[in-house]
């Protein structure tokens, strides 16, 4: 009678870690494919239910074990409840940080930009005035330079440097476009709005 028992008590037990294993296993899948709260609270729903089921059976047998199996479930849960919430946070702070990002995105392009001018040489010779500091537009075109570098150096997680730094990003690749139009890069009127221009050589005749 006692080996009987035993064997209930351990099916019950298996049974009960399998049910909370697999689901909390189909939850994160759902979650990482599609983070839709809907069917993730379905499924937590259905495997409720199953496991509960197997508890509220078992427990008319084996009432002092009741505390054990919910031990149990809530240990077989937890890892996919960390990893849940651990993923969901990293959400969050990319999306709290994703004008940071976008901004850090234009910066690099704003950089290789005004970089050709320094170690191109033709262009170097073709447009001197991009790498004379005492040029009033190349002086203000450094300044916000800088500025967006020592925001950027903060990281997208200081509050104050992460507002600011998108509106540095674009401070300087304005004061960037006014520099090479001084330089005679550009016509007067300056490149199109919503276009990135990539220095280019003159050749000759032109």
């Amino acid at each position: 009678m006692f080996l009987a028992e035993f064997a209930q008590l351990a099916v019950a037990t298996v049974v009960l870690a399998a049910v909370v294993s697999v689901t909390s296993y189909t939850v994160e899948r759902g979650l990482r494919r599609s983070p839709d709260a809907d069917t993730a609270f379905w499924y937590c729903f259905s495997g409720l239910c199953c496991a509960l089921t197997v508890v509220l059976a078992a427990a008319v047998l084996f009432p002092a074990a009741v505390p054990l199996w919910l031990l149990l479930a809530a240990g077989c849960a937890a890892p996919a409840v960390w990893r849940i919430t651990r993923r969901a946070a990293a959400a969050v702070r990319y999306q709290d940080t994703r004008g940071w990002h976008e901004a850090a995105a234009r910066h690099d392009a704003i950089r290789v930009r005004w970089l050709a001018y320094e170690l191109d040489p033709a262009l170097a010779i073709d447009y001197p005035d991009m790498s004379d500091v005492s040029r009033p537009h190349t002086a203000a075109m450094l300044r916000a330079m800088k500025h967006a570098d020592a925001l950027r150096s903060l990281g997208p997680d200081d509050d104050g440097g992460a507002s600011a730094y998108p509106t540095a990003v674009a401070e300087a690749a304005a004061r960037l476009t006014e520099a090479e139009r001084a330089a005679g890069r550009y016509p007067e009127a300056g490149p199109p709005t919503g276009r990135t221009f990539l220095p280019v050589r003159r050749t000759s005749g032109q």
